[in-house]
């Protein structure tokens, strides 16, 4: 059997470039992580995110929630076993494909929350902070 790789229409990247936070035990967007594409239609979009995230003064679980659309389509738990300045890290990720898209404009982003205390991510300041979303739009 012949098999074919989708193929590519657009990619769309965005990423932290500068210190953000959050006490937030509601989510709230993690702001840069948002991205708009107008699809072309019969199509569908392949998510790939990933964070290191830091607990300032406590000992949190740092959740994340994608959402596609307006609807959470995936989430993931980071969990901090100790804390410091800087703090431990958690890196958690997640990927997701969409099922088969009508051409228009799609909203993609990621939330955060923290169950306790302060979640940081600090590419300004720490090595290891980094956010991340890439969003690719394929042919189905």
């Amino acid at each position: 059997m012949l098999y074919l790789p989708p193929r590519l229409v657009q990619t769309a990247y965005a990423e932290v470039t500068s210190n953000v936070s959050t006490t937030s035990a509601t989510y709230v967007d993690l702001a840069p992580l948002t991205l708009t594409l107008s699809t072309i239609g019969n199509t569908s979009l392949e998510v790939h995110y990933s964070a290191c995230v830091e607990a300032v003064f406590a000992v949190p679980n740092i959740d994340f929630q994608l959402l596609v659309g307006g609807s959470v389509v995936m989430g993931a738990t980071g969990n901090i076993l100790s804390f410091g300045n800087p703090g431990y890290t958690s890196c958690p990720s997640m990927r997701y494909k969409s099922g088969t898209l009508s051409a228009g404009s799609y909203i993609v982003k990621i939330q955060w929350r923290t169950s306790t205390g302060t979640a940081q991510i600090r590419p300004a300041n720490f090595i290891y902070g980094y956010g991340g979303l890439l969003v690719r739009e394929v042919a189905v």
